[in-house]
């Protein structure tokens, strides 16, 4: 054999000996999760970026921190679980819990129930209805309907203004679907940050960078039909938020469609979803960012399509998917969780557990910075539990080797059951980050071992398995 060609063969085979063992260990490592169960009759609403989680326990709203600690917030509140009682949607990293409460309103004799936002801290809560801003939102705000709270505190939302037809009109009037920004101090239209100008807004969120997007559509329009067809998708210039830059959707879904932004990380990644209007009403999910675009995100095998909860910063994303049942058609489409890892692999949770498991994990509501899942499930007898998921694995954005379905990075979004023709390779960023995060759950994990018992009505607490 010629010399040449022979090195040219060892080389080649030490190369692809160097490979294997160096991507070895990544393709045997699948991401796995410890299940603690949080309490029976409970649910997780919504967990912060560094992981402090709001529940709904029994009859009233909690906030548990990482260390176990619970705090009773209708209690904190002095507002007892009531239909005029405040529903906490979601919360910050500084406890912050932003939420909406239905109270009673008039306009002349006229009597109904419209929503406030509110913002609810240790010792105080705070209407943020009864602190608008009259010389851009008008003095007849009738409803506001929270969407998002980052970090700083800022709050970005929905409100509806009523416009009496004549001085003696009760209900003949004109709603105007706006976008408001406040905070704690009170709120603003949106148009003093962004230039929407007299634009309505239909959804509209923020990041911790004061980065915004959402959708918004022409105040001249009348009809669904023509709300749906002139729908815009924007997200502003992360440096820059008086600039925004649309992203088409025409060329991805061409028929009439509803258009919804649902969450913004701080890399600039929004998720979201459209809906055809001319498809049966299919709801398809996307992820996009400036540079990129929209990209749609093709469902579980089976499936009628995925509903996204949220984004984190590694670009994680969680949320449901319904497949029908195939042991009883009769009981209607089965929920289960995923995840889908910043490389485009798509995981059932269900699958992912290691140790005992008597759950099965329904929906997941968000994603902390850490890789922590909050989500909800269901015990043998259909009793509810807060669930919060921990990643175990030293690597999270591996692959498994047995999931249910996958979605493969590199076949343009299909899914690919029970095996894969890519190895995942992780981000400068991820790699960087994963010593902090193993560090984080070194020092988390027995704290939510301990007793939980600051409460009289304690939420059980299952010991988090010992998977070695």
């Amino acid at each position: 054999m010629d010399l040449g060609v022979a090195m040219k063969s060892y080389l080649s085979f030490k190369t692809i000996i160097l490979y294997l063992l160096i991507i070895s260990p990544t393709y045997a490592i699948s991401p796995q999760y410890r299940i603690v169960d949080l309490g029976k009759d409970s649910a997780t609403v919504s967990v912060s970026d560094n992981g402090l989680i709001l529940e709904l326990i029994d009859s009233y709203f909690a906030l548990r921190t990482p260390n176990g600690t619970i705090e009773n917030l209708n209690a904190l509140w002095g507002v007892s679980f009531a239909p005029e009682a405040p529903i906490a949607l979601g919360v910050n990293n500084a406890g912050t819990v932003l939420g909406e409460i239905l109270l009673q309103s008039f306009i002349d004799d006229f009597s109904f129930f419209v929503f406030h936002t509110f913002i609810g801290e240790k010792d105080s809560f705070i209407d943020l209805n009864n602190l608008t801003d009259p010389q851009t939102m008008g003095s007849l705000v009738l409803s506001t309907s929270p969407r998002k709270m980052n970090n700083q505190g800022q709050v970005v939302g929905i409100y509806n203004l009523f416009v009496p037809a004549n001085v003696i009109a009760q209900i003949s009037s004109t709603h105007l679907r706006k976008g408001f920004i406040g905070n704690a101090q009170g709120i603003t239209d949106i148009s003093t940050v962004l230039p929407l100008g007299d634009n309505h807004v239909s959804s509209i969120v923020i990041n911790d960078k004061g980065q915004f997007a959402g959708t918004f559509f022409p105040n001249t329009i009348e009809t669904n039909e023509q709300i749906n067809a002139t729908t815009q998708l924007f997200i502003s210039n992360p440096t820059d938020s008086t600039k925004i830059v649309l992203l088409p959707i025409s060329d991805i879904v061409s028929e009439s469609k509803v258009i919804g932004v649902d969450d913004l990380n701080n890399q600039g990644q929004i998720i979201g979803t459209i809906v055809n209007t001319s498809d049966n009403q299919m709801a398809t999910s996307f992820i996009g960012d400036i540079q990129s675009g929209i990209t749609l995100l093709a469902p579980p095998l089976n499936s009628k399509g995925m509903t996204l909860d949220g984004i984190n910063d590694l670009g994680q994303i969680v949320g449901s998917f319904q497949l029908e049942s195939t042991d009883n058609p009769d009981q209607g489409p089965i929920t289960r969780a995923f995840l889908r890892n910043a490389n485009g692999q798509t995981y059932d949770l269900n699958n992912l557990i290691t140790g005992e498991n008597s759950y099965t994990i329904q929906n997941a509501v968000g994603v902390d910075n850490s890789g922590q899942i909050a989500a909800n499930g269901t015990d043998s007898n259909g009793n509810l539990h807060a669930l919060l998921l921990l990643p175990i694995s030293s690597d999270s954005e591996c692959i498994t080797s047995n999931p249910s379905f996958m979605e493969s990075a590199d076949t343009g979004g299909k899914f690919i059951p029970n095996n894969t023709n890519s190895i995942p390779i992780l981000s400068t960023f991820q790699v960087d980050n994963q010593a902090n995060l193993n560090a984080g759950l070194e020092m988390l994990t027995p704290h939510l071992m301990e007793d939980q018992g600051l409460i009289s009505q304690n939420p059980a607490t299952n010991q988090i398995p010992d998977c070695s």
